[in-house]
């Protein structure tokens, strides 16, 4: 009894973030509103240690520390006085969300032998908020398994105090309703293919050299994320879209997820990221220069504060409709399903998303071998894209939801001949498909 107490006492709850609000209202038997953080360990991992440290982090991040609620109006978080569960990982990448398998957690921690990976649940937070928790996690387990480390600050640790912005909604606190909305985008081409049997997943990781793949991209002058964008766009084009007659003129839709702490000066561990989305239409054979310009010149008017203010404000208008507001929640999911399966039929052709360098202390270049970073596809964006650094690694991974590698050799083929030093694995060999 006196248990039960302490935990009404300790309960806190908390609003989803705006960009969070979405998912559970439209989440479904085959939803995939989730990504993938994974680490490939020097040495088998274990379970135990990893489940402690697992509990140590939740304490430092208490609004990880939660399960979703409904509310009359809206879903809402509250605190989980549950246990956190270590799985055996599945085949399946990024399987529909159970809650119950996780013990209402919003994320799921999976292990075979070194690898060690946590699936988030969007409606919690995004990649870099997803990453910071993940970095303790580990930090935390090779303590619990005999490590030291020089604090070098760049993990949340317990030392580091919880800051009360960690915790905030920053698209609230930095929404400007005076703002006009960003103009709706028009349709955009579709990829369309064979899909895998029972929901699988296929999986190319494409294991670069930092070095040569930078110096890659810099022979085109482009960023990392130009570079890689340009690459995909190009295949998409060479693959489908030049030949395919019914194009109707849509163009390829590139979606990129923007971390937008860096652009207000906020330290949110919740959802935090905006997607542009760039339109690229060719009538004509185009190579990879030509493509690169385009993005470089769609990315720079993108990635200004005042089209980021606009795009904050289409989402933060959705959520502040009079209409919207009003309506019960159970009314309020199928209205919200429908509209959202018309919105996103639409925008998109593939996304892509590029968490970058991957700061964490010197020791964890003698334990971990390297990161990897999943986004999975959906039905109306099947093959997606994905990137991180580490130790001189960086992981390209494309998913894809149809059997036609097509794009996937051609951004191979093209790394190979700008002289990327590489490795490919792939899963597609672990299930009948």
């Amino acid at each position: 009894m006196l248990e039960v107490f302490i935990q009404i006492m300790a309960k806190q709850w908390y609003r989803i973030d705006n960009a969070g609000t979405i998912f559970p209202l439209t989440r479904g038997k085959n939803d995939t509103s989730s990504f993938r953080l994974a680490c490939l360990l020097k040495e088998n991992a274990s379970k135990d240690a990893l489940k402690k440290a697992v509990s140590i982090t939740l304490e430092r991040f208490p609004s990880f520390k939660v399960k979703l609620k409904r509310g009359f109006f809206w879903f809402y978080l509250e605190t989980n006085f549950l246990e956190p569960v270590i799985l055996d990982e599945s085949p399946i990448l990024s399987r529909a969300v159970s809650l119950k398998e996780q013990n209402d957690y919003l994320f799921k921690v999976c292990v075979f032998e070194k690898r060690v990976s946590i699936e988030f649940y969007h409606a919690l937070t995004d990649g870099m908020g997803g990453m910071e928790f993940f970095k303790a996690v580990l930090y935390n387990y090779f303590v619990c398994i005999g490590h030291k480390f020089v604090n070098s600050y760049s993990v949340l640790t317990s030392e580091i105090e919880e800051l009360y912005e960690e915790t905030k909604d920053s698209f609230l606190l930095n929404y400007d309703k005076t703002i006009k909305d960003y103009p709706k985008d028009t349709r955009a081409y579709k990829i369309k293919g064979f899909p895998f049997k029972t929901n699988f997943i296929g999986a190319f990781y494409i294991i670069c050299n930092t070095a040569s793949i930078l110096s890659a991209a810099k022979k085109y002058n482009a960023t990392l994320g130009e570079y890689i964008s340009s690459l995909i766009i190009l295949g998409i084009y060479n693959c489908y879209f030049k030949n395919d007659p019914n194009t109707k003129n849509r163009p390829i839709r590139i979606t990129l997820p923007v971390n937008l702490r860096k652009y207000f000066n906020s330290r949110t561990l919740r959802n935090f990221v905006l997607f542009i989305r760039t339109s690229h239409l060719y009538n004509e054979n185009i190579i990879l220069e030509d493509v690169i310009k385009d993005v470089k010149n769609k990315f720079s008017t993108e990635l200004t504060l005042p089209f980021l203010h606009r795009r904050l404000a289409q989402n933060m208008n959705f959520e502040k409709a009079f209409f919207i507001r009003i309506i019960p929640l159970f009314l309020k999911i199928p209205l919200v399903k429908i509209g959202y399966k018309i919105a996103s039929d639409n925008v998109s052709t593939f996304s892509y998303s590029n968490l970058g360098k991957i700061n964490v202390p010197l020791e964890f270049n003698d334990l971990v071998d390297r990161f990897e970073f999943l986004i999975p596809p959906s039905q109306t964006s099947p093959v997606n894209a994905s990137s991180i650094s580490f130790n001189n690694k960086t992981i390209l991974t494309l998913t894809s939801r149809i059997i036609d590698r097509k794009i996937q050799s051609f951004v191979i083929n093209q790394l190979i001949k700008d002289n990327v030093d590489l490795v490919i694995e792939t899963n597609e060999m672990e299930v009948g498909v």
